[in-house]
């Protein structure tokens, strides 16, 4: 009688090399990959590597007790824990804005027990799960909140999205979507779950790489206050801010930025910083780039009052800082120009996102200016920089009545909203002159002069003026 054992080294799998066992299982849906690794524990062995990695490297998590108790769990597992280096919060949660759904009994009580167990994990019980969690990972590198779920994983079909631990099995329970996005104008639930995440980090003593805020929803943004450092947690939390490469945030600039001010500047070393705005205050984003282009220990001239002193947080270098990314915003060419130049001897690459430059020279859009040709035309005389990269993604003009004019660069010969431009075979002034030479932008409609119809004194001012137009076209022309 052969013995189990025997039965599985025997299996028909089993014989197949390695490589090409892992690419038959690369193409087949989850439920089918576990059903393999179920056949037996030789094969469960063979596959543990590939399959950890590609399941449990990333991972994807809601603030409900269930999930962040699974990530608990899985922080806790002798040999999936050091898989895991990207953890994923996610802003799914049960609201009460679905009305008009009929719900039956049992699907109410798990509604109120989802919207109870949201409340309370919010009082500090989320903070604390994450930091045990975060406590137990030691390979951590990347945290990221998100309001969205990621198309980017194609293993059980395309459109498929990756979505949160548990969030399935909540919406299910309740009979209601889980919603992601803000469900108010000042919804504070985002600025909520980052302030529980980094408290949690430095509780945990956790020294991650990177910390990405990415919000898609353009009316939901991080509150200044959810930058505030808690005075019991200011040493831990700096430990973990200066540790940090990679900062993007999703701010909301109502109100002045105090809190963020003092969060950057523990930040000091990061070579990449991605700033995203939603829901802007003209004068409060001025701010956040007026405290930017400030040079080390240089302070604002803002306040008049000894007591609002304290309020001041010195310019800092960010020496290290090799990537901006600026997005979502209506800014003045000088504001972006004197940012780019105080980083100008490190800056390698810049990415401008749905930027929208105002027109600070206040010209008649008659005269189609486009003040992003200005813009760029000053970027090449800045001393000392020397970008790799530029990428350009979605830029307008503001005029002075307000218009925005989409602008498009010449990629490929067709007009593109996208570009991307290096300096690999050529040098910046030149890549410079050419995106200026296949920049187009789009302009209001500015109807012709009234033709006053007479006679007489009447008609010789009219012919008067069409002469005028016949000179104005022919230097239009030269």
């Amino acid at each position: 009688m052969t013995s189990r054992i025997d039965a599985q080294a025997s299996a028909y799998l089993l014989q197949v090399p390695l490589e090409v066992l892992t690419r038959i299982t690369y193409y087949i849906p989850t439920v089918d990959l576990a059903n393999v690794r179920l056949t037996c524990k030789g094969l469960e062995s063979q596959l543990f590597n590939f399959f950890a990695y590609e399941f449990f490297r990333k991972k994807q998590f809601m603030v409900s007790t269930a999930s962040l108790q699974a990530l608990i769990d899985i922080s806790k597992h002798a040999t999936l824990s050091p898989f895991l280096k990207h953890v994923i919060i996610a802003t799914d949660r049960a609201t009460g804005f679905f009305g008009g759904t009929t719900l039956d009994t049992d699907q109410k009580l798990q509604f109120q027990l989802a919207l109870a167990d949201n409340n309370v994990l919010m009082t500090g019980v989320a903070r604390d799960m994450l930091a045990e969690a975060f406590s137990n990972l030691p390979n951590l590198e990347i945290v990221d909140i998100r309001d969205f779920n990621s198309l980017s994983r194609n293993r059980d079909g395309l459109g498929v999205p990756w979505r949160s631990f548990g969030s399935v099995t909540l919406a299910r329970d309740i009979g209601l979507p889980l919603t992601t996005h803000p469900i108010l104008s000042n919804d504070v639930y985002a600025s909520s779950v980052f302030q529980q995440v980094m408290t949690a980090l430095a509780v945990a003593g956790a020294r991650p790489k990177n910390v990405e805020v990415l919000l898609r929803n353009r009316g939901w943004g991080l509150f200044d206050w959810a930058f505030a450092i808690p005075a019991n947690h200011e040493q831990s939390l700096v430990g973990v801010l200066s540790n940090l490469k990679v900062l993007h945030l999703s701010l909301s600039v109502r109100q002045e930025p105090l809190m963020i001010r003092k969060f950057l500047s523990c930040a000091r070393d990061i070579t990449w910083l991605r700033l995203n705005f939603s829901n802007l205050a003209a004068l409060e984003l001025q701010m956040v780039f007026d405290w930017l282009s400030l040079k080390e220990g240089e302070l604002e001239d803002r306040y008049d009052t000894p007591a609002a002193a304290h309020l001041l947080v010195p310019g800092c270098a960010f020496p290290k800082l090799e990537r901006l990314d600026i997005g979502n915003a209506d800014l003045k060419p000088s504001a972006l120009l004197k940012t780019i130049a105080k980083f100008a001897g490190t800056l390698r690459t810049i990415s401008l996102r749905r930027l929208h430059l105002v027109d600070q020279k206040n010209r008649d859009p008659a005269l189609k200016k486009n003040p992003w040709v200005d813009f760029f035309e000053a970027l090449v005389r800045i001393p000392g920089l020397n970008l790799r990269d530029i990428d350009l993604s979605e830029l307008s003009h503001v005029t002075r009545n307000g218009f925005r004019g989409a602008v498009q660069f010449e990629k490929g010969g067709k007009p593109a909203r996208n570009v991307r431009y290096d300096t690999k075979t050529s040098t910046l002034p030149t890549v410079i002159q050419g995106a200026i030479d296949g920049m187009t932008a789009d302009w209001p409609y500015i109807p012709p002069p009234d033709v006053h119809h007479g006679s007489g004194d009447d008609d010789d001012d009219e012919d008067h003026e069409d002469d005028e137009d016949d000179e104005d076209d022919d230097m239009d022309d030269a």
